[in-house]
C-alpha cells in the first residue's frame, strides 16, 4: 500500500477514533526551476489554506486543538506515521493546533501534496544545508527549495508562514504554490471550514481513465458531484459524520442517494459495517444531506483492534492552552443493542469486498462529460 494511499486509509481511521504516499521518479531539486514570488510582491498575512492550488481537489482539516485526553496522542501518531518522514515535520506536529492535508484524488498513488501545520511554530528553523531560501517581497512569509533531488511523494519545499504555520509542499506543487503566493489564491481551492474536530472540502475533478476503468461504479458517481463538503464532531451519541453533496443536476443527485443507499442497505451485522445503517439521507433538488452516527463502542472497537494489529495508542498529550471550551473526547461505551436490521428483497447473492457486502445497483445514466 503506497504512502498516499495510507494516508487515506488513516484519515478513514482517524474518523473512526476520533474521530482521520509510492515512490515515484526523481525530480530536479525543490521541484524547482520555478519563478521566484517577487513578481507580484505580496504584503499582507497568508493564511496556509490560501496555498492549496486548485488542481488539488480534496482537502481535510484535523482541529487538534478540539480534542481531548487520549484521542490527541492518538491523532498525533496516526498523523507523524501517514505524512512522510521529514524531520521538521516531525518536529513541528507536536506543536500543531490544526493539521490540514491538501490531495488530489485522481492519483492519490503517486503522493502529490500540500501539508499545512498551524500552531505555535517558534524555534523551529528549515535546515540550511537541506534547503536553500528563494526571494519573496513578504517579510512574513520565507520560502525554501530543497538542494538535493528528491522522489515525488517526498517534501520539496516548505513555506514558513510567520511562526504561525510551516506549509511542505511535494515536488509536483512547488510551481503552483508559488504562483499561488505571487498571483494569490486560487478561486476554486479546496477550503475546509473551521467549524469540526475534521472537517472535508472535496471539489471533484474527474477521475483518470485507468482509474475509470478500475473503478467504473465510483467513476460515474464522481461525474455527477460538483462539491463535497463536511464535518466530523464527538458527542454524547459517538462519532457524528455530517456532509453535503451538490450534484450537478437533480438526476445526479439521484444516482448519488441510489448509491449510498445500496452501501447502507446491504451490509453484514458486524462491526462498523454494522453502523452504516445508521446513515441518513435527505435529499432536495441538486442536493443531498448525509448524517452518519457511529456509536462509541464501535469506535473503540476500532480503537481496539488497532491495538491487536500492532499499533497501541500513544499516551494522552496535553491539550494546547487555547483550546475550544468545547473541546472533544469520546463518550464511555455504553451497552446498547444493534441498530434493527433492514428488510432487503432477496435477490442474487451480492458481492463481497472486504466484508462489506453489497448488491448491484441499478445501472446509473451515462454521466455528463462536461468539467
Amino acid at each position: 500500500m503506497t504512502r498516499s494511499r495510507r494516508v487515506g486509509t488513516a484519515a478513514c481511521a482517524l474518523l473512526a477514533s476520533m474521530a482521520l504516499v509510492s515512490c515515484g521518479a526523481e525530480v530536479p531539486a525543490g521541484g524547482a526551476k520555478a519563478a521566484t514570488t517577487d513578481r507580484s510582491p505580496v504584503s499582507r498575512r497568508v493564511d496556509p489554506e490560501e496555498l492549496f492550488p486548485a488542481d488539488l481537489d480534496l482537502s481535510v482539516r484535523i482541529d487538534l486543538g478540539r480534542l481531548r485526553g487520549n484521542l490527541v496522542g492518538t491523532s498525533r501518531e496516526l498523523l507523524g506515521s501517514e505524512l512522510g518522514t521529514d524531520p521538521l515535520l516531525a518536529k513541528a506536529l507536536p506543536h500543531a493546533r490544526v493539521v490540514t492535508v491538501a490531495m488530489r484524488v485522481s492519483n492519490l498513488e503517486v503522493g502529490d501534496r500540500v501539508v499545512a501545520l498551524e500552531g505555535d511554530m517558534k524555534g523551529l528553523e528549515v535546515d540550511p544545508l537541506a534547503f536553500r531560501e528563494t526571494k519573496t517581497a513578504n517579510g512574513r512569509v520565507h520560502v525554501y527549495l530543497r538542494r538535493d533531488e528528491v522522489t515525488r511523494d517526498d517534501f520539496a519545499a516548505v513555506v514558513v508562514l510567520d511562526q504561525r504555520a510551516l506549509v511542505f509542499v511535494s515536488p509536483v506543487e512547488v510551481d503552483s504554490v508559488l504562483r499561488v503566493l505571487g498571483r494569490g489564491p486560487d478561486e476554486r481551492r479546496p477550503d475546509p471550514s473551521a467549524d469540526g474536530v475534521v472537517t472535508v472540502d472535496y471539489r471533484p475533478h474527474r477521475l483518470s481513465r485507468s482509474l475509470e476503468k478500475k473503478f467504473p461504479a465510483v467513476g460515474r458517481i464522481i461525474a455527477e458531484l460538483e462539491s463535497v463538503k463536511g464535518n466530523i464532531e464527538v458527542g454524547d451519541k459517538g462519532v457524528v459524520v455530517d456532509a453535503t453533496f451538490m450534484a450537478r443536476s437533480e438526476g445526479g443527485a439521484g444516482h448519488v442517494r441510489r448509491f449510498i443507499e445500496v452501501l447502507r442497505d446491504n451490509t453484514v451485522d458486524t462491526g462498523l459495517s454494522a453502523a452504516l445503517r445508521n446513515i441518513e439521507v435527505d435529499a432536495a433538488s441538486t442536493t443531498l444531506h448525509v448524517k452518519w452516527v457511529l456509536p462509541p463502542e464501535v469506535v473503540l472497537g476500532v480503537l481496539a483492534k488497532r491495538h491487536d494489529d500492532g499499533a497501541p495508542p500513544t499516551q494522552a498529550a496535553p491539550t494546547p492552552s487555547s483550546a475550544s471550551p468545547s473541546s472533544s473526547s469520546l463518550p464511555p461505551a455504553t451497552p446498547s443493542s444493534a441498530p434493527p436490521k433492514r428488510d432487503v428483497p432477496p435477490s442474487a447473492p451480492p458481492a463481497s469486498t472486504d466484508g462489506l457486502r453489497l448488491s448491484p445497483p441499478a445501472p446509473l445514466d451515462p454521466p455528463r462529460t462536461g468539467h
